[in-house]
C-alpha cells in the first residue's frame, strides 16, 4: 500500500510495486494506464476532499462535519482540491480500474458508510454498478443505487 497525492507519486508507487495506491487526489492519464498495466488497486478516499461544511449534502454528511469542527483551512483545501478529486475518481472508474474502498476519517464504521455514498454520488448514474471486476467476483462488490441518493438503505450489495 502506498499513499500519494500526486501524479508523479502515484507512478513512482506503482512502478515500485505497490498493490495499492490511497488517495490519487491529482493523477493524469500514465496514472490510470498504470493502474491498469500493473494491476494495482486504487483507493480514492473521497471524504478527505468532500466531506466540508459547503459540500455535506445529506443528514449523515452534515452530522458527521458538524461533529469534527473541521479547521476552515482545511475545509478551503479540500473544497479547492474536490473538483478534480472527483474527476480523476470518474476517469479511473471508467477506464476499469480496481477499486477498493477505504477512509482516512473515523469513526471506521462511519467512515465506510460515508465513503461509499460518495461513491455512489460521484459514480455512474443511478441503477448501473458503480464498479465491477467481471473476472473476479470473490474479490469484487457492485453497488448499486436503487432509490433517491439521500437514502442509506437505498443501497444494494
Amino acid at each position: 500500500m502506498a499513499h500519494a497525492a500526486n501524479p508523479e507519486a502515484v507512478k513512482a508507487a506503482i512502478r515500485l510495486g505497490a498493490h495499492s495506491v490511497e488517495h490519487g487526489y491529482i493523477m493524469d492519464e500514465e496514472c490510470i494506464q498504470l493502474f491498469l498495466e500493473h494491476d494495482v488497486w486504487y483507493v480514492p478516499t473521497l471524504a478527505i476532499s468532500h466531506l466540508t461544511p459547503g459540500q455535506a449534502s445529506n443528514v449523515w454528511e452534515q452530522r458527521w462535519v458538524e461533529q469534527r469542527h473541521l479547521a476552515s483551512d482545511l475545509c478551503h483545501r479540500a473544497d479547492t482540491a474536490v473538483d478534480e478529486h472527483r474527476a480523476w475518481f470518474q476517469r479511473a472508474l471508467a477506464a476499469g480500474v480496481k477499486m477498493a474502498l477505504g477512509s482516512d476519517i473515523r469513526p471506521l464504521k462511519e467512515a465506510a458508510l460515508l465513503e461509499m455514498g460518495l461513491w455512489v454520488k460521484d459514480g455512474p448514474r443511478r441503477g448501473r454498478p458503480c464498479w465491477r471486476q467481471q473476472n473476479m467476483p470473490q474479490r469484487c462488490v457492485a453497488l448499486v443505487q436503487t432509490s433517491a441518493p439521500s437514502r442509506w438503505g437505498s443501497w444494494r450489495i
